[in-house]
């Protein structure tokens, strides 16, 4: 879609998200899994262009039923110290626990759903090609549960590889890495970082690998 999008308007900005406030949170739709949470989040922030993160899915929050009331509660700061939070709207459901520890917790877990979205985060912001560059994506590559693509940024460009299954994969990118490349960061949802050796790249399950 980006790219048939910006061939029509070469001044297109993707606008990508995952939910908003009138869709129920995607913590419902993956059952509250942390490893999913983190990969779907890890993949909107490897999207080009503005990413639109909806308040709670950096923490794991969910909703409960069908009522919009429900998908706009208040953001969970804190479970110990209410002092500035907002209140739920008043036709909200009473009692709606959520799964997730609180920004302030998790702000001190680094494994977290939100320290995860915050190293998502810290690499756009390092590598300006991820959010502006053309997107290529290398079909010869992509496989199964491996897909890689590369963005392009006038003299910049940064290959990103995903491996969206469950287990650790080997992905032979013999031919498309340039001599000296390697790995600059990964996004694991088991913070396991990713090995590059002789153009062979070990990447671990539900990862983003990035490589310059």
């Amino acid at each position: 879609m980006e790219t048939m999008y910006s061939e029509q308007y070469n001044e297109y900005i993707n606008a990508p998200f995952i939910t908003n406030h009138d869709m129920g949170r995607v913590a419902n739709a993956l059952a509250s899994d942390e490893r999913n949470i983190k990969f779907a989040g890890g993949l909107l922030l490897s999207c080009g262009g503005s990413p639109f993160v909806y308040y709670g899915e950096e923490l794991g929050m969910k909703s409960k039923g069908k009522k919009d009331e429900n998908k706009r509660l208040a953001l969970v700061w804190s479970k110990e110290d209410a002092t500035g939070i907002c209140n739920d709207p008043a036709d909200a459901d009473k009692g709606i626990e959520q799964a997730f520890a609180a920004a302030d917790e998790q702000l001190m877990d680094e494994n977290s759903i939100l320290n995860y979205y915050k190293k998502a985060l810290h690499l756009r912001n390092a590598y300006p090609e991820i959010a502006r560059g053309t997107l290529k994506v290398y079909d010869e590559y992509t496989d199964g549960h491996i897909a890689v693509s590369e963005r392009v940024y006038g003299e910049e460009s940064i290959i990103i590889i995903y491996n969206t299954e469950d287990a650790e994969a080997n992905v032979d990118l013999q031919g498309l890495l340039k001599e000296g490349s390697k790995v600059v960061a990964a996004i694991s949802v088991d913070n396991i970082e990713a090995a590059l050796t002789e153009n062979i790249l070990t990447i671990p399950a539900k990862s983003i690998v990035y490589v310059k």
